[in-house]
């Protein structure tokens, strides 16, 4: 991952936040740069490059095709900030007459700043500006549900480019020029460009929101796959605390898919999050959990039936797969194993779903189980505590994680 160092101001103009860069960066490393910055000012609307323009003071260059009244006001402050407000207008006023450029447009318009203090500042087009020259258009993007993008082109109104501008900051970010976005740094020190590549192009369903399920989840977000699902038909109770990571108080009586997709959003926006609210039931799920968009199928369920409906469909469609056996009325961590279903033993979940597949004539299949024999025989409900779902889930997602790089 190659990183540098970018030197930007932040902007803020009560209608949009947004980034100026006067580092140079080459055309080819826009995109990455903007998208490395978005995650180190998620409140950044906009991020803009200078560049250079015969017969203007200030270029703006632009990743995409998105150009605005706000961008304009913050180049033109963003040069009289830097060279001084040194003329004055009748009223006593100090102002910096500044022309203002779009790279790929022939428009240069002259912006007036007038400074209010160090850091504030008034804009405004002049309309008969001498430096002027062709109309101040804007081309404004947007894209529709299908991700279609659409694009027209309209002129700006002066009075559009008029208002008061706050230098919110001066500071540099260590921006990465890969596909890799800068938060997954450490990720692809370890995995490479490669690695976090296959995990952003993956696809991981995950049946099951609670102990195990929530792990899962947890690590597969922060490891930056790509397209997560999560599947649950529960709400949480006061009786999750204990063990399950996507549980708090605040969420008690919330759906456990709405909290487990407000989570990956908020690790990691750019992955695609998929809501299956229903119970699993017997041979329906390959339909409505849409298999064959998936790459891979965590199975975290509690219901013997559910889990061998499941396994069978995955297994029908080619999907690879990985169930949990129980992780409960137990202690140790260092127990658990990753295994065929037939190596199995002291485990009685694990044991009914092997006899139903068995019956069905499924083999091969991978699970994680404990080999440790039940703290308490016969407890009812069965007993947890805070540790034993969470190794669970990180030994699942570590599975799931290394078969997905495998070839990358």
């Amino acid at each position: 991952m190659r990183k540098e160092q970018l030197h930007y101001y932040s902007f803020n103009t009560k209608t949009a936040m947004l980034l100026l860069v006067d580092t140079p960066v080459e055309d080819a490393d826009m995109r990455a740069a903007t998208a490395s910055l978005s995650y180190t000012e998620p409140l950044a609307g906009m991020v803009f490059f200078l560049g250079k323009m015969e017969g203007a003071d200030v270029c703006l260059r632009s990743e995409g095709s998105l150009i605005s009244a706000e961008a304009l006001r913050c180049a033109a402050v963003y040069y009289a900030a830097q060279r001084g407000c040194r003329q004055r207008d009748e009223a006593g006023r100090s102002y910096r007459d500044v022309s203002v450029a779009f790279e790929g447009f022939e428009t240069v318009t002259c912006v007036r700043a007038f400074s209010e203090s160090l850091t504030e500042f008034d804009a405004c087009v002049l309309e008969d500006g001498a430096e002027a020259k062709g109309e101040l258009k804007a081309v404004f993007c947007s894209r529709s549900g299908d991700g279609a993008e659409s694009c027209r082109m309209e002129r700006f109104e002066p009075s559009q480019v008029r208002g008061r501008v706050i230098v919110e900051k001066r500071s540099y970010a260590d921006v990465s020029f890969s596909d890799t976005p800068v938060w997954q740094e450490r990720t692809s020190l370890l995995i490479g460009d490669e690695g976090c590549a296959a995990l952003r192009n993956a696809s991981v369903l995950v049946c099951g929101c609670g102990g195990v399920g929530g792990y899962i989840i947890e690590a597969l977000a922060r490891a930056g796959v790509g397209r997560i699902g999560v599947c649950d038909f529960d709400s949480f109770d006061v009786t999750n605390l204990n063990r399950q990571i996507l549980s708090t108080r605040a969420d008690i009586g919330r759906m456990k898919t709405d909290i487990a997709a407000q989570r990956i959003r908020a690790i990691s926006p750019d992955t695609e999050t998929v809501i299956y609210d229903f119970r699993l039931v017997g041979s329906y799920t390959s339909e409505h959990l849409e298999l064959d968009t998936w790459d891979y199928v965590a199975d975290a369920v509690d219901d013997v039936e559910a889990k061998v409906g499941l396994i069978c469909s995955c297994r029908e469609k080619g999907i690879p797969v990985i169930s949990s056996m129980g992780a409960g009325n137990r202690l140790d961590p260092f127990r658990f194993r990753i295994a065929d279903i037939s190596k199995t033993h002291d485990d009685p979940l694990a044991k009914s779903v092997r006899k139903q597949l068995r019956e069905r004539g499924v083999e091969g299949v991978k699970v994680l189980f404990s080999d440790e024999p039940p703290v308490k025989k016969g407890a009812k409900p069965i007993p947890s505590i805070s540790y034993m779902p969470a190794a669970a889930g990180l030994f699942i997602a570590s599975e799931i994680i290394r078969d997905l790089i495998k070839n990358a």
